[in-house]
C-alpha cells in the first residue's frame, strides 16, 4: 500500500482531488449487494468449469502446471497468511488495480481501461494455470466496481476469495490440496464428466451472470469523473504507449515462465 504514496499525494496536492472519489469509497446499496453477490457466486462456478476444461485441453498437449503457493503448515502461519493474503494483499491489490489504475485510465475508456486493469492483475499473480480465471476476476471486478460507482465490493469479494484459499488449504493439507489444485479434473461428479454437460452449464451461466449485470447498470448513477478531459490525440497516445507496455509485459510473462 505504501508503493500507491506517491500517486495518492499526487492526486491529493498536484490535481487537488478528493481520494475518496478517486478511490470510489462509496457504500452501495442492498440491490447492488444482491446482484453483485450473484455475480461472484457465478464466477466462482464459471472459473471451475474453465480450469476444468483447460486441463482437458492441455492433456493434448501433455502439458501440466503445479501449484507453487505458499500453504499454512500451522495454526499460526493460517492466521498470519489470513490477515497479510486474505486482507492487507486483497485491500491494497484493489486500491491499485480496480482504484487507481481503473481511474487513471477512464478517460480513454472505461472498457479498456477494465481490460487493461484485469490483464495486469492476472500477470502480476504469476499464475499460468490460473490465468485465464484471474483476467476474469479482474474484468467482472471491474465492472462492478464502476457500476456500483465503489470499491468496497470488489475488496469484499476479493478477500472471501484469498480467506477462503488460505484456510482451505490448511484444512485439507498441503498434500492433499497440491493433488486437487493441480488436477481439478478428480473433483468431477459423474454428470461433470461429460463436457458437453459443462459447456451447457457454462453457457446458462454465463447467461444469467450476463442479466445481473444488466441488473446491476440498471441500478448504477451517472458518475463525477475526478480526472480532466482528455482530447482525442492524448487518447489514441495513451492507448499506443498501454498496449506497447502490455505487448512487453505479455512477452516478458511467457518468457519467464518457459
Amino acid at each position: 500500500m505504501f508503493n500507491m504514496a506517491p500517486a495518492l499525494l499526487y492526486c491529493k496536492k498536484i490535481k487537488r482531488q478528493n481520494i475518496i472519489k478517486v478511490l470510489r469509497l462509496n457504500l452501495i446499496s442492498k440491490k447492488q449487494l444482491l446482484y453483485s453477490t450473484i455475480i461472484f457466486v457465478l464466477y466462482n462456478i464459471i472459473s471451475a468449469i474453465l480450469i476444468i476444461l483447460q486441463e482437458d485441453i492441455l492433456e493434448l498437449f501433455n502439458v501440466s502446471f503445479v501449484m507453487e503457493q505458499p500453504i499454512a503448515v500451522n495454526t499460526f502461519a493460517t492466521i498470519m497468511f489470513v490477515l497479510v493474503g486474505g486482507f492487507i494483499c486483497p485491500i491494497s491489490e484493489e486500491f491499485f488495480f480496480r482504484g487507481l489504475l481503473i481511474r487513471g485510465m477512464e478517460k480513454i475508456g472505461i472498457k479498456f481501461g477494465i481490460f487493461i486493469s484485469a490483464f495486469y492483475f492476472a500477470i502480476y499473480h504469476n499464475n499460468p494455470y490460473r490465468l485465464i480465471t484471474l483476467l476474469l476476476f479482474g474484468v467482472l471486478i471491474g465492472y462492478i466496481v464502476h457500476y456500483t460507482n465503489s470499491i468496497l465490493p470488489g475488496i469484499l469479494f476479493h478477500i472471501l476469495t484469498n480467506s477462503i484459499f488460505v484456510i482451505s488449504t490448511y484444512i485439507l493439507g498441503p498434500e492433499n490440496y497440491n493433488k486437487i489444485y493441480s488436477n481439478v479434473s478428480i473433483t468431477r461428479v459423474n454428470i461433470l464428466e461429460n463436457n458437453y454437460v459443462l459447456m451447457i452449464i457454462l453457457v446458462i451461466v454465463s447467461l444469467i451472470c450476463f442479466t445481473c449485470f444488466k441488473k446491476l447498470k440498471s441500478l448504477s448513477v451517472p458518475k463525477e469523473s475526478t480526472l480532466d478531459s482528455v482530447d482525442n490525440k492524448a487518447n489514441i497516445k495513451g492507448k499506443i504507449y498501454i498496449v506497447t507496455s502490455v505487448i512487453f509485459v505479455t512477452l516478458l510473462f511467457i518468457a519467464i515462465i518457459r
